[in-house]
């Protein structure tokens, strides 16, 4: 337990993780910092902080830092803070890449420990305006203490994430960087081409332009993001996704052959093996990194259906933890996806469910 945390940045992210703490009550004072003197008067009026820090020496007492500003400040703002820094304090961060913030934080000697953050969550507006305290709610919030760390350090870590109904896991900071740049940097970098291969292929009467709705819009919906923030994630993670991107042309490469070829085969292996991985998706809302208690339900698409179901859960005292619709009409009529937070809820669901006349899939 955190009985003191210094957040400083009072942003999206450090912004609602400050709510999130005083909306799930845990017990902790909580110090903000922020440059913008006018953000950090909001966030103190609104009860989202108890303290606006001007002078550093008031961080002295903090059990936990929390800094989530962009890397070059937070180094910045650390520097400061050290000399007044308790003995065995946790520091943190919040970026989403990992090995550029330890190559600066290794060399340094201070009286704590630092365990990197990187809370898989956001959104495309930014500032204390933007925040929200459901921000973390079934989000993975990634954990990477350095080895010296002690285990109870890393436990309180991960017990005031579950308090904020994240989903806390641990991992090596080299293996961080590298699945997330498989999984969300390389991605955006394709998502990105594609649109612009888009525009320099259209023509002046824009015929792709037009036509480029339903999967394209669909796949490509993350180049809307920041392009100074994915500049930065990019160059601050830029060996991962080399490798990667590296791996792609690879695969790319071995594509064109085989359409060149006439290949059949392996054009059929290429689209039947990632429809099959893409398929255990559906029903695998967390992945194997946590069990999911889950049901599908097969719906029609008709006014108020799924707010018949969450009612009749809720009049039964059954939670959802989260909800989902599979819009693939190809391969589903319809389905719901509901996710609960324990076997014995799966259990009552089901059973109220089909009293509805529902078919339930198991997941």
């Amino acid at each position: 337990m955190f009985n003191k945390i210094g957040i400083l940045g009072l942003g999206l992210i450090g912004g609602s993780l400050a709510r999130a703490l005083k909306k799930y009550n845990y017990n902790t004072t909580i110090y903000g910092y922020n440059r913008n003197q006018e953000s950090a008067i909001v966030a103190l009026n609104s009860g989202a902080i108890d303290y606006n820090v001007t002078d550093f020496k008031t961080f002295s007492d903090c059990d936990l830092i929390v800094l989530c500003c962009p890397i070059n400040v937070n180094i910045m703002l650390f520097n400061k803070l050290k000399p007044y820094l308790k003995q065995n304090v946790v520091v943190t961060d919040v970026g989403s890449t990992k090995n550029d913030i330890y190559k600066v934080f290794e060399p340094i000697e201070f009286n704590g420990y630092f365990i990197g953050g990187h809370p898989m969550t956001g959104s495309e507006k930014s500032g204390f305006s933007a925040t929200k305290p459901e921000l973390f709610e079934n989000a993975y919030y990634i954990l990477t203490p350095e080895k010296s760390c002690p285990i109870e350090y890393i436990t309180s870590m991960k017990t005031m994430i579950e308090c904020l109904h994240g989903l806390p896991i641990i991992l090596d900071s080299k293996k961080h960087d590298y699945i997330v740049a498989a999984i969300s940097h390389v991605p955006h970098i394709l998502a990105s081409t594609l649109v612009n291969m888009v525009e320099n292929l259209d023509n002046e009467n824009k015929e792709m332009y037009t036509l480029a709705a339903g999967g394209f819009k669909d796949f490509t919906r993350i180049a809307s993001s920041s392009p100074e923030m994915w500049q930065q994630i990019c160059l601050a993670n830029k060996d991962s996704v080399i490798e990667i991107l590296n791996i792609y042309q690879g695969m790319i490469d071995s594509i064109k052959k085989s359409i060149g070829d006439l290949d059949k085969d392996n054009l059929y292996n290429l689209f039947d093996q990632s429809r099959t991985y893409r398929n255990t998706f559906q029903h695998k809302i967390r992945g194997s990194l946590e069990k999911s208690h889950s049901i599908a339900i097969d719906i029609n698409d008709e006014p108020g259906v799924i707010a018949t179901i969450a009612t009749h859960l809720a009049v039964n005292n059954i939670s959802i933890k989260n909800i989902g619709i599979n819009n693939n009409r190809e391969d589903y009529e319809g389905v719901l996806e509901i996710l609960f937070y324990d076997e014995s809820s799966v259990a009552k669901g089901k059973k109220f469910i089909k009293a509805l006349n529902y078919n339930v899939i198991d997941n």
